[in-house]
C-alpha cells in the first residue's frame, strides 16, 4: 500500500519531496584533527588542534523507489539552519554530501539516508573542477 503525507513535512532539508527524502531522524557532529607534539622520549608537551569540520547525517522513507534524492558531491539544502547554526559550526557554510544509502526491509517502508560534512571558509562557490596532467 503507498503511503499518504499529509502537512507540510519541512522538517530537516528543503523541499523534501522534490529531494526524494522525507526526514525522520538529523544528527550533527563536529570533530577537530589532533596532533600531538613530543619530546625525543615521546612524552607530549603540546598538541595542534585544526581541521575542524562538521557532519551531519539523516535518514527517512524515500518518496520514489530506489533514490535517495541527495547527489554525491552536491550541497545539501538544510530547511532549518538551527541544526548547524551552533557555535562550533557557525563559519560552516555548506555541507557537502559525501555518502548516501538506500535500503529495503519487509517491515517498513524504503530508507533512505546520507551523511554531507562542511568545512570552516569551503563553499560551493570556491570550488574547482580538478582535471588530470
Amino acid at each position: 500500500m503507498a503511503a499518504t503525507k499529509y502537512g507540510s513535512g519541512q522538517y530537516g532539508i528543503k523541499s523534501e519531496s522534490s529531494k526524494g527524502i522525507y526526514i525522520q531522524s538529523l544528527s550533527l557532529s563536529v570533530s577537530e584533527d589532533v596532533a600531538e607534539l613530543a619530546t625525543h622520549l615521546g612524552e607530549v608537551e603540546g598538541i595542534v588542534m585544526y581541521n575542524q569540520n562538521a557532519t551531519i547525517t539523516g535518514n527517512g522513507a524515500t518518496v520514489t523507489a530506489n533514490d535517495t534524492g541527495q547527489a554525491m558531491g552536491g550541497i545539501l539544502s538544510i530547511n532549518s539552519t538551527s541544526i548547524y547554526s551552533v557555535a562550533d559550526t557557525t563559519t560552516v557554510d555548506q555541507f557537502f554530501v559525501e555518502s548516501v544509502e538506500v535500503s529495503n526491509s519487509n517491515t517498513e517502508y524504503q530508507q533512505g539516508s546520507f551523511t554531507a560534512r562542511g568545512f570552516i571558509g569551503i563553499s560551493g562557490a570556491s570550488g574547482s573542477e580538478v582535471t588530470g596532467p
